[in-house]
């Protein structure tokens, strides 16, 4: 269009797509995050992690939308190890994720599902030529997921990579 933007807001040409906005209400929100490492037999690394969050909100006479967008409960928790043989190396994570409702003004209002995800990988060290082979996935369930509302699902991915370091 001539003039460009400028002139297109000026002639009332646009359409309005997201409006943030605060409240006077009262909002609360609390959240916690734990977390633990060891190592086991001085051989294998174990990782967990928790998370909590909550919104106390609940005003149905309010056309306030808060977008808290975040699972009440998340966990992750990991293991694997650099010292199980000479050069080699793996680790296996999951993680957890409860449903949540995800609000976002001018958008979609919908359910985030709940989702379990599970990822490994391996390395193998190549001291020789001083490089490094790392196999691996994610979502090695197969099942896809979605993290987010307008993100899609996400599949998963099986990947090879190596790397040099002369």
């Amino acid at each position: 269009q001539p003039g460009g933007a400028v002139a297109a807001i000026a002639a009332g040409d646009f359409r309005i797509m997201s409006v943030d906005s605060n409240t006077d209400e009262i909002v609360k929100t609390y959240g916690v995050s734990a977390g633990f490492e060891t190592q086991l037999f001085n051989l294998f690394d174990f990782s967990a992690i928790y998370e909590y969050n909550e919104m106390d909100f609940d005003n149905p006479d309010s056309d306030f939308e808060p977008g808290f967008n975040t699972p009440e409960n998340k966990y992750k928790f990991s293991f694997g190890s650099t010292k199980l043989a000479e050069n080699f190396g793996f680790n296996v994570s999951a993680r957890y994720q409860d449903s949540f409702l995800w609000q976002q003004s001018g958008f979609v209002d919908a359910m985030v599902p709940a989702c379990t995800v599970v990822d490994a990988s391996m390395n193998f060290e190549l001291p020789k030529i001083k490089g490094n082979i790392k196999v691996g996935a994610t979502n090695l369930s197969g099942n896809d997921y979605m993290p987010f509302i307008g993100t899609g699902w996400v599949g998963s991915q099986y990947y090879v990579g190596f790397t040099l370091n002369p």
